[in-house]
């Protein structure tokens, strides 16, 4: 006898793909969210016009100008530090301050340089200055503010302020790029533009000279650093839970919801119409009656049981007596009368008589319906 050699049979390339693609879909969308979440993370806080900060961003280069003119640059970390009579005190980020900070700076400071105050801010330091639409590009002086003469055009990008009472410079669209508010002992200077004093921006036409004369005006400096975006004042107005998330918690839950319904219309493109199938196996007619008799009996349907019996005797006797499936009660009644020799009124009772009251009434009309079906059957 020879023997047959085995062949090995050939890769299915397209069953194994049936098999893992959902798997590999599910790690690549995985993959994906993880990689967006570490790029989203890895963007360090922006703190713009830091006077330590080399970066587009930062102002280290406007602080080495003003130490360049013989002015001394020291960096304060809070509204306490920053308090120095005489001296000349640069906000970033006003904002963050509270509003007895931002009166403690101004009473004891010369001069004041507010960059990009909204409202509140000017409120605090009773300022009749109003915030007014942002414009961006080039602005000419407009006023005779010595640093402003100077100066000449800057490359102006952020907020404009109406201020009728005080002196405003670098005018456009009623309102003005920087606002100078004199007060007893010095002024209080406010500048819309943060971009004026960065890196990026301040060798771009007349930004470093107009910064270097509102910052040289005294001998000392004080560069209040600013706060991280997300330590606002302490008085100010308190965020819901939604407002204090994160920014990129936010678009990692709109990311995974889309996910989800790709998904789902993926797996519901799959489902097609129903398909009729044949039963497997032959359910025999007896099996069936004794389940739906085992229902019955489990929810006591007494009365069901009774007429479902009845009903099929009436069934079978109309074909017995030839009467057909249209024949009425009364007519079956007085054949299957005729035919046994009962009372018309007993055979009324057992075929459409009272439903059983319990287990042994169901029994009785039982037995009674096939005695009266095997009586109509022997005559």
């Amino acid at each position: 006898m020879t023997a047959v050699p085995l062949e090995d049979a050939p890769f299915d390339i397209a069953g194994a793909w049936r098999r893992l693609r959902l798997p590999l879909v599910i790690a690549a969308i995985l993959v994906g969210a993880a990689v967006l979440l570490a790029a989203f993370a890895s963007n360090p806080a922006s703190q713009p016009l830091d006077p330590r900060d080399a970066s587009p961003q930062g102002a280290l280069a406007l602080s080495r100008l003003v130490s360049d003119q013989g002015v001394s640059v020291r960096v304060a970390a809070d509204a306490n530090g920053a308090a120095s009579s005489g001296a000349t005190v640069m906000v970033p980020t006003p904002a963050a301050l509270t509003v007895t900070e931002l009166r403690d700076i101004s009473a004891t400071a010369a001069v004041v340089v507010l960059v990009a105050p909204e409202q509140r801010e000017l409120n605090a330091l009773d300022l009749q200055v109003t915030p007014r639409s942002g414009t961006s590009g080039t602005l000419r002086p407009g006023c005779t503010l010595d640093a402003a003469v100077r100066a000449g055009d800057i490359s102006y990008d952020g907020t404009l302020y109406a201020a009728p009472a005080d002196v405003h410079c670098y005018p456009h669209d009623a309102g003005a790029g920087v606002v100078v508010h004199s007060t007893g002992s010095g002024s209080i200077v406010v500048v819309g533009s943060a971009t004026l004093f960065a890196n990026e921006e301040l060798a771009h036409r007349g930004n470093a000279a107009l910064a270097l004369g509102l910052l040289t005006q005294r001998p000392t400096l004080v560069w209040l650093r600013p706060r991280p975006p997300t330590q606002p004042a302490a008085d100010t107005a308190s965020k819901g839970l939604v407002e204090l998330l994160p920014d990129r918690l936010l678009w990692a839950a709109a990311a995974l919801a889309i996910c989800i319904v790709v998904i789902a219309l993926w797996r519901a493109r799959r489902l097609g119409p129903v398909v009729a199938e044949p039963l497997p196996v032959v359910v025999r007619a007896v099996e069936t009656v004794e389940g739906r008799a085992r229902l019955m009996r489990a929810a006591h349907a007494r009365d069901e049981a009774g007429e479902a019996l009845r009903a099929a005797t009436q069934v079978r006797l109309s074909d017995l007596l030839s009467l057909g499936t249209s024949a009425d009660a009364a007519a079956v009644v007085d054949a299957a009368a005729r035919r046994t020799g009962r009372a018309s009124t007993e055979v009324n009772e057992v075929l459409y008589g009272a439903s059983p009251s319990d287990d042994g009434d169901l029994v009785q009309l039982a037995n009674a319906l096939d005695d009266l079906e095997n009586a109509v059957r022997r005559t």
